[in-house]
Parts: structure tokens; sequence; C-alpha cells
């Protein structure tokens, strides 16, 4: 009898989309065991009180496991900081030897989300997150982040993100030798003084290998950039809490930089510090840079086409990037809420085309749609 090439049984088994029947197929063949097994542990999420313990018994039982969590999503909370759970989950996190992605989360609620409340708990996931080799780390939901840790987690992936996370005094209590790996950096909401920090001397090592950025324009965040500015290739501006009376600072000396991103609510387009703030892009510039990029999200279902942008405010723009020495493509991103996108993408299409003539005929305007959702993939929070 022909038997089947494992190769084709596995790719078969990676088209299989439901839980129950993986879980059907890890209790046939042993041909089909494996493959389905790395699928279904694939991913470990540990949020709730008691997980802890049970996947520590899980482990112990069956130990091969623990090979194939590629995936880790964890909250520590002050609110389990019993013995035997602490105890629990360094058990379970001693087993992981194959996480590349990992999102480490404290509690929503202010009062339980201190660093320094963490007690043994904190100490754990440090542990846990040094020995990984980690492709990305996401930490959120934390206050008075030691500065010392900071420095740890900005050196143990190469890409990174905070949100909703600040640090505690700029002190580096325990300074370790700089390995820079960091690639790409997120900082998302309420991560103000962790952009300051990372101006400090004492981060500035820690640094000199980023090359894509995203940030909120909140505050003096020119600062950052010009920390990274030797290495920097691509920015990206969350603008989504902008205000009218809003402005975006002109970039620094950003030598190697290729692209910039500006993120805005929909609602926002005719505001004048968009214009304002696309037209220092042009004028500050360096010779590298191939695109600037407008994300609008979300296009509401009410809000019709054609108003992309006031027609004064194309013509300037067109005119402005006529008479600019770089040439850079101009890219508008549209996250609609529509069921029929594909219509309306046309017509903006037209409208930014007929607005913006001179780019048009050069062909560096771009117009196309984009999920939401595939763009947290690209710059993820998980």
């Amino acid at each position: 009898m022909t038997s089947i090439p494992q190769e084709l049984i596995d790719t078969i088994i990676h088209e299989v989309e439901d839980a129950d029947s993986l879980k059907a197929c890890t209790l046939t063949a042993s041909s089909l065991r494996d493959t389905s097994q790395r699928i279904l542990f694939n991913s470990l999420t540990l949020m709730l009180p008691g997980q802890y313990s049970v996947w520590s018994t899980r482990l112990a039982e069956s130990p091969h496991v623990a090979e194939y969590i590629r995936t880790l999503r964890l909250r520590i909370s002050s609110r389990h900081s019993q013995g035997f759970e602490t105890q629990s989950l360094a058990l379970v996190l001693g087993k992981l030897m194959n996480v590349r992605r990992c999102t480490i989360a404290g509690d929503g609620d202010l009062a339980f989300r201190n660093w320094d409340q963490l007690g043994p708990f904190a100490q754990v996931a440090i542990d846990f997150v040094r020995r990984q080799t980690l492709a990305e780390l996401h930490l959120v939901f934390f206050n008075g982040l030691p500065l010392s840790v900071l420095a740890l987690l900005v050196s143990c992936a190469p890409r990174v993100s905070f949100s909703h996370t600040e640090i505690g005094p700029f002190l580096m209590d325990s300074p370790s030798d700089p390995t820079p790996c960091l690639e790409q950096l997120l900082l998302a909401q309420k991560t103000s003084s962790i952009s300051l920090a990372l101006q400090a001397p004492e981060c500035s090592p820690y640094l000199t290998k980023l090359r894509r950025l995203g940030l909120r324009p909140d505050g003096q965040y020119n600062g950052i950039l010009v920390s990274v500015g030797p290495t920097l290739e691509h920015v990206r501006f969350d603008c989504t809490s902008r205000s009218s009376n809003s402005v975006l600072l002109p970039l620094p000396r950003l030598p190697v930089l290729r692209s910039v991103d500006l993120v805005i609510l929909f609602g926002a387009r005719h505001e004048a510090w968009l214009l304002d703030g696309l037209l220092d892009i042009l004028r500050s510039c360096p010779d590298t840079l191939d695109e600037i990029c407008v994300t609008y999200y979300t296009i509401d279902r009410e809000i019709l086409p054609p108003y992309v942008l006031q027609p004064a405010t194309l013509a300037t723009l067109d005119q402005t990037m006529a008479n600019c020495t770089v040439s850079p493509r101009l890219r508008w991103r549209l996250d609609f809420d529509l069921d029929h996108d594909g219509e309306h993408l046309a017509a903006f299409t037209m409208f930014v085309q007929q607005g913006l003539p001179r780019v048009h005929e050069r062909n560096k305007l771009m117009v196309e749609g984009f999920s939401f959702t595939e763009e947290l993939r690209e710059w993820s929070i998980r």
C-alpha cells in the first residue's frame, strides 16, 4: 500500500482551521498528531487567575508541548501575587524555550498596575524575557517601570512596543552592557515618559540599530528622532489624537529616512496642521525620502466621497511637490467602514488625481484601500 508523504499530510493539516478538528487529529494516527499539536499549542494565553497552576500541571504531564509554544500572552498582577501562583508561573515559564512573540500586560485598573507592586512576579517575567530569543516583545499597562528594566526590554527583541506604560524616576539603578538589537519601536498611547527616557545618554547605546519608529507626536517628541536620526529609515506618526490647534514639528536631520507615515482620523482631514505638516516634511526631508503616506482611518459609513481634502489644499500640495528638489511618492491609504468600498475608492482616487495633476503626471501618486487589522500586524501590540 502506498503511503502518503508526511510533507503532504502536514500541508493538509495546516489547512484545517477549527480547533475541534485539530483536536480530533491529535487522537488519531501519529502522523497527524505532531503537526496538529504544533498548531493547537502555537499560542499560549495566561490572563486569568488559576491558569498558571493549570498549565504548570499540563506541562509537567506533557513536557513536549512546551517546545510548540511560540506566542505567549501573559498578564501579571499584584492580584495574583500569592506564593503558589508565583511558583506556578515560574514553573510554566521555565519550561518554555521557543517563544518568539511575547506580550506582557498589567491590569488596566490604575490601582494594580504599578511595577513595584508586582513583587516576585516582575522578576519571574524579566528572567523569562532574558532567556528567550524573541522576535517581538510588547508591554501594556504598567506604571513606574524602572529605567534599568526599560533598557533590558529594548535589548531583548528586534521589534518592541509599549502602550499605556510609563517609567519611574530616570535612574539607571543597575546599568548593563548594551547589546543593541532593536530595529523597530512602537510608542503607542501614554508612553511619553518612555520617549523622554530613551533620549537619555544611558539609553542611546540601545538604539543604534533602530530603523523603524512609530510614535504619537505629543510633547517634545523630536528629541527621540534626533537620538535615532543616523539610522532611522521609517517613521510613523499616529496623529489620531491631534486637536484642531495642533502642530507637527519640522523633522530634524534624518539622513537615511525613506518613508514618513501620518495616521489621522478622517474627520481631521481639513485641519491646517495636516497641510502644514506635509509641507514641512517636504521642505526638510533628505534626498533619500521615497514616500510620504497619509493614512485615513476609519471612513465612516455616513461620510461619502469625494471630500478628501479641500481643492485649495491639494493645489498647494501639488505646487510644493512640483517645485521640491526631492520627489517622494505620495500615498493615500483609506480604511473604509463601507459595504462597497471599491466604488468609493475609485471616487477618492479620481478626486485626488484631479487635485494633484502634476504629482499624478509624474507617476508619484498612489491611492489604496487598507485594513486596520493588517496595519496591526505591521505595527502590532498583541
